[in-house]
């Protein structure tokens, strides 16, 4: 960590938010998911200062991904904030959390405009927060597109299934009208068009059996 402050800071909010997450994971799927998140946090940071000569330190990337697992667990629980350390702020988990990675998104990209991060590693805060959302949400989100995938694609079977239908039923009624014509005029009136349809069912029926 770039100092004790910043050593605190985070154990404190680990401690604040990591905790319940804890018990909702397990402590040993909590240390996975820890440990992931911070290691993604690093290469997301990496991603785009990978010329960087200024280090990064600290596990605030993985905090993040904390802070994020508590809000998806937990979106509803209030939290209190001590605004300028005097003034008490309630804010639900899930609109903490979408505050502190919005900021982290736009400072990110206003550090990489600009160039001047202010000692802050603010894209490692947002690939931990990234990570975090993956790990937990990333499984039902793949599920869902893939449901609607085979949900369409049944669909359009469907859909293929009733438009042969209706075509061999077309094909169906005009043979019906062609037999019916050749019993009240004979084959040898029929048109060649009309020949022709004929012939290409009785191919098509030969092909069947």
């Amino acid at each position: 960590h770039g100092s004790l402050l910043h050593l605190l800071f985070n154990m404190f909010t680990l401690w604040m938010f990591g905790s319940d997450v804890e018990r909702s994971l397990g402590a040993k799927r909590f240390l996975s998911f820890y440990l992931i998140t911070g290691v993604c946090a690093a290469l997301f940071h990496l991603l785009f200062n990978a010329h960087s000569a200024h280090p990064v330190l600290g596990a605030s990337g993985a905090i993040y991904g904390v802070l994020v697992a508590f809000a998806l667990l937990y979106p509803e629980r209030e939290i209190t904030l001590l605004l300028f350390f005097v003034l008490p702020v309630h804010l639900k988990a899930k609109y903490l959390a979408a505050i502190f990675m919005a900021i982290s998104l736009v400072a990110g990209i206003q550090s990489q405009i600009t160039g001047a991060g202010e000692g802050i590693a603010h894209l490692a805060h947002l690939g931990g927060g990234l990570a975090g959302l993956l790990l937990l949400r990333g499984g039902a989100v793949v599920h869902s597109f893939m449901f609607e995938y085979r949900k369409r694609r049944q669909w359009r079977q469907m859909g293929n299934q009733k438009q042969r239908e209706n075509r061999l039923s077309a094909q169906r009624r005009q043979i019906d009208e062609l037999l019916d014509k050749i019993n009240q005029v004979g084959y040898a009136n029929l048109t060649d068009h009309e020949k022709s349809i004929l012939k290409k069912a009785a191919e098509r029926l030969s092909n069947d059996m």
